[in-house]
């Protein structure tokens, strides 16, 4: 679901670099480069169902994970990959989003590609057609961010409207009805976001002044607005609460429930419970209003994944709850639902969290990667199967072994909405991307 990102900041300092990106010729298809050396550190993480993805600090992307029969890791094949391959291209990116079986990065230039599977539109070309290397989404819109649900992709331009694209069956493109859109399609309600969030079937966004909005699937009170009514177009969230409105992992979409820190950094859960993924410790079932988080303040970002919710505190401890059947929290115990927040194992401090179906991934302050929890497709990147229930350091090329945080446990296990939240800053018109 994940680092502060302004309008024009990441296009300024490709030009004091000297690379290209911040003009239009980034959109043309896509050709294999010649080999590069990793720089040291990563600077985004994003994960699916099952796969992940990072950023390199040159911007280009790597991803591991499931690929059989729909492409998502974008290197031109459709062959399961435990250790990270690059996705295919000369495109740098600014940050990803994963989806359930697909990827989005977006580029400095505020363009979007996506790659992987195509069969409600959500790759936005306006095709249904899967490819397995990155394709430009249509419409010419520059977006500031981009998220993805479980088969939906939504972006948030300079100006802060949304668009989406993808399947609608429960209305959460939030275009006022529900046909499958294979091209970006306007948002409803004239609402200016700074910031965005996609869960399984569910988006929501902040605004100036810190009302949350969401709109789509409803049934466990995902949306936060006291009912269990679909919404085909943005309703504010209930509870009379303000929530941050820049920073990255503010917001964030599970498969049925959502989360967001408000401006006094306590973190609020609304929607499915029945894993405690909402961290609360009166009831396993629906909640259709926000409910404070108890014990965990200040919160600094935050993450949800299928059944389960990741935080990261002041110092960039990470702390999780919910379903961790699979491994998925990393934390010490029994491996069934957990309630309230535990400290993931290790004691690294993470930069960002991204939570898949039922696997973690994070970058801590070294920049190096790690994952745990399932790993039936490699997603956890560390060039063999079984899960693990401790974070693991993602094997690159030039990594001989994976690092274990504590003495590792193999945990029995197969299935994310990737969220990412991204917040858009005022672009001055005399600036040229």
């Amino acid at each position: 679901m994940t680092k502060s990102g302004g309008r024009f900041g990441a296009c300024l300092l490709l030009l004091a670099a000297g690379l290209a990106g911040c003009d239009t010729s980034d959109r043309a298809l896509v050709t294999e480069p010649d080999p590069v050396e990793l720089p040291p550190g990563f600077t985004h993480v994003t994960t699916g169902y099952h796969h992940s993805c990072v950023l390199d600090g040159q911007g280009e992307a790597y991803c591991w994970g499931h690929n059989v029969n729909r492409g998502q890791l974008g290197d031109g094949t459709y062959v399961d990959s435990s250790i990270p391959v690059r996705v295919l291209g000369s495109i740098r990116f600014r940050e990803l989003a994963g989806g359930a079986h697909h990827t989005c990065g977006l580029t400095a230039a505020g363009f979007v590609y996506c790659w992987g599977k195509n069969d409600f539109g959500q790759l936005g070309n306006g095709t249904f057609e899967d490819t397995p290397i990155p394709m430009p989404v249509t419409g010419g819109h520059r977006f500031a961010t981009v998220v993805a649900g479980a088969s939906h992709t939504c972006g948030l331009t300079f100006e802060g409207e949304a668009y989406c694209w993808g399947t609608n069956g429960r209305g959460q493109l939030g275009d006022g009805g529900t046909e499958t859109a294979t091209e970006p399609v306007a948002v409803v309600g004239g609402l200016r976001f700074e910031l965005l969030a996609a869960g399984f079937d569910h988006a929501c966004g902040i605004v100036a002044g810190g009302q949350a909005y969401c709109w789509g699937k409803n049934s466990e009170g995902q949306l936060g607005d006291g009912t269990l009514t679909y919404r085909n177009a943005p309703v504010p969230v209930g509870g009379d609460l303000r929530f941050l409105e820049s920073g990255a992992g503010r917001i964030a979409g599970g498969q049925n429930h959502t989360c967001a820190i408000t401006v006094d950094r306590q973190l609020y859960c609304w929607g499915d419970n029945w894993h405690n993924q909402l961290g609360l410790s009166s009831t396993r079932s629906v909640v259709r209003l926000p409910q404070a988080v108890a014990g965990m303040l200040p919160v600094d970002q935050v993450a949800a994944g299928g059944d389960h919710t990741c935080v990261t505190d002041a110092e960039g401890i990470a702390w999780c709850w919910g379903d961790s059947k699979r491994g998925q929290l990393g934390v010490e115990g029994e491996l069934t639902d957990y309630n309230p927040p535990a400290p993931v194992a290790g004691g690294h401090s993470f930069t960002s969290l991204s939570l898949g179906w039922d696997h973690t991934c994070g970058i801590v302050t070294a920049g190096d990667v790690y994952c745990w929890g399932y790993n039936g497709f490699g997603q956890l990147g560390i060039g063999e199967g079984g899960n693990r229930r401790y974070p693991m350091q993602v094997i690159f090329p030039e990594t001989d072994s994976p690092e274990v945080a504590s003495p590792d446990i193999a945990v029995a296990g197969a299935q994310t909405t990737a969220v990412s939240t991204r917040p858009p800053r005022a672009l001055p018109s005399s600036t040229s991307l």
